[in-house]
């Protein structure tokens, strides 16, 4: 159980190694699926910060002023991403 770690592939040093048999034995489940389940949220926020960042560039594009959505100017333009991401997961 303590060589979790070496046996996902994932570096962990030796506090948060600890910290996560810890957890895992509270939750009363094996440590390789709390690494799993931190991986997949980094995986998932990644892709959101990877769609968050092309409505960027679509908002911020020199021909947007000039378009129907020239009035989403000065708008929450984060706020506007992130329900353009929710609507498309």
């Amino acid at each position: 159980m303590e060589e979790i770690a070496s046996y996902e592939g994932y570096e962990l040093n030796e506090p948060q190694n600890s910290q996560l048999i810890a957890l895992a034995r509270s939750r009363n489940e094996p440590p390789q699926n709390l690494v799993r389940e931190a991986v997949e949220k980094y995986l998932v926020d990644v892709a959101y910060d990877t769609r968050r960042d092309a409505i960027f560039a679509a908002l911020k594009h020199p021909q947007r002023d000039h378009s129907v959505f020239g009035a989403w100017k000065g708008a929450n333009v984060d706020g506007v991403a992130y329900q353009n991401a929710l609507r498309n997961e």
